[in-house]
This record gives structure tokens, C-alpha cells and sequence, in this order.
């Protein structure tokens, strides 16, 4: 009996001291982006039973670790990338919304008609996929350089990604930047872990629940908005906002009559 008491203890003291990798996109390898995700992983994680070490891998590096079981999660994806990988478990309750805009430094650009040239970060295959099956004209751009070549006039328009987009935001001191919110190519993400995480998947589910439920995940996403209230770039304003577009024609910064 001393026996098995002894092995049961030692069991339960190795599962507690296991240690994990959790890796989150790199496009958030930025001092905020570390700070906000390694925070929301820690959130994740509080009643697991586990140590984690939170990275910053490329999405297809980061899955192909994962898959090979020599990581052991992935903070979020999207499930129509999943599909080639076997080695996954996909928590059936979503994170979060990835949400997705088209930015423009001319209201004017902020439409969608076959007239305008749309920049696509290469990685953001929803948006374009929503431009062949529209028979838009887009072209991919680096994703570090999308506002630039956006300044640039290489293109009229750039969809982006709300949060990722407040990286490179603050880099810029742009008079006037607007966008108009896509809905329709929002997504819901999901944790994703590899199978040999399979027993901690109940209390995982039940963690991104109350993360949920308490407004974590929103509040943490709003960092990275709050966060251009302080740098140089302007404000994005919303092209549907009668407020912004009242409060724009105010300061007679309306840039359609400009």
C-alpha cells in the first residue's frame, strides 16, 4: 500500500511540474503584443496543472511544431487552417474574434467596388479569398510593410486585422486614417493543443469560458486600440460613425473635402 501511495504521489508531482510551450503568432512579438498574449496564456493556464512558456513563431512554423508534438499549444487559430494537421485538438469553445477592417487615408478609399487596389498582408488568406470571390483587384504586401506601401499609393486600401494593426500604426504620424469594419470576414479562433494535452482539455474549456464570461479577453484586446491614444499616428475613425464623421466635420478635417 505504502507502495502504491508512493507511486501515486510521484504520478501526480510529475504531471503538476510539466512544463509546455504555448505559442502565439509573431506578428505580436511586439513589447505589447508579449505583454497582453503571455498575460491572456497565464489567464489560460492558472488552474492547469502545468508550467508554460509562452513564444513568437510564424503560424505555419508554430502549427508544424505542434503537430510534430515538440510544442505543446497554440493560443489561437482559425479552424479552415487546421485541416491538414492531425496531432491537434481544437477547444470547442471559441477565444475570441479575430475582426478584420480595410484601412485608407481617403475616406473616399474606404469602399469596395472593382475601381479600387486592395493591399493584403500575406497571411490574411480570408480576405484574400473575399477578393477573388468578389473579383477585386488585390495584391499581397509584407505585413511589416503594409502601412508603408499603403503611404506609398501602391495601393488605395489595406485590410488588416483590428488588433495587428495598432503594431504598425503607432510607427506613422498619418494626418487623417480611416476604416471601414468587414463583418463578414471576422472569425472566430480557437485554442488548439496537441493531443498528448488531451486530459487537460475539460479544464482548459472551462478556463476560456470564464475568460469569457468575466470580459478578459475583450478588455485585453482593447489594449491594443487604447494604445494609439498614445503615439503620434491619429486615430482611426470609422466611415459608418455618424459621431466620428460629426466630430470630423467639426474640426473641418473632413478628408473628403480636402
Amino acid at each position: 500500500m505504502k507502495k502504491l501511495l508512493l507511486l501515486l504521489v510521484l504520478c501526480f508531482s510529475t504531471q503538476a511540474d510539466r512544463s509546455i510551450i504555448v505559442n502565439v503568432s509573431e506578428d505580436f512579438a511586439f513589447p505589447l503584443g508579449q505583454e497582453v498574449f503571455s498575460d491572456l496564456v497565464s489567464e489560460l493556464y492558472v488552474d492547469v496543472p502545468v508550467t508554460v512558456e509562452v513564444t513568437y513563431l510564424p503560424a505555419r512554423r508554430g502549427l508544424l511544431l505542434l503537430n510534430a508534438d515538440e510544442i505543446e499549444a497554440d493560443l489561437y487559430k482559425s479552424k479552415n487552417v487546421l485541416e491538414p494537421y492531425s496531432n491537434l485538438l481544437v477547444l470547442e469553445e471559441p477565444l475570441m474574434e479575430i475582426r478584420v477592417a480595410i484601412f485608407c487615408l481617403e475616406r473616399s478609399n474606404c469602399v469596395l467596388n472593382k475601381d479600387t487596389i486592395y493591399l493584403v498582408p500575406r497571411g490574411l488568406e480570408s480576405a484574400m479569398q473575399y477578393c477573388l470571390e468578389s473579383s477585386l483587384t488585390c495584391a499581397y504586401v509584407s505585413s511589416d510593410h503594409a502601412f508603408k506601401a499603403l503611404e506609398q499609393n501602391k495601393g488605395d486600401a489595406l485590410f488588416m486585422d483590428m488588433a495587428g494593426a495598432t503594431r504598425f500604426l503607432c510607427g506613422y504620424s498619418f494626418p487623417k486614417i480611416y476604416y471601414l469594419e468587414m463583418s463578414e470576414l471576422s472569425t472566430e479562433v480557437y485554442h488548439v493543443v496537441s493531443k498528448s494535452m488531451e486530459e487537460y482539455v475539460p479544464m482548459l474549456t472551462q478556463s476560456i469560458v470564464t475568460v469569457n464570461r468575466t470580459g478578459y479577453v475583450e478588455k485585453s484586446i482593447g489594449a491594443f486600440w487604447n494604445e494609439l491614444y498614445g503615439c503620434t499616428s491619429s486615430i482611426p475613425i470609422n466611415v459608418n460613425s455618424e459621431y466620428q464623421q460629426f466630430s470630423e466635420k467639426l474640426n473641418g478635417t473632413d478628408a473628403t473635402k480636402r
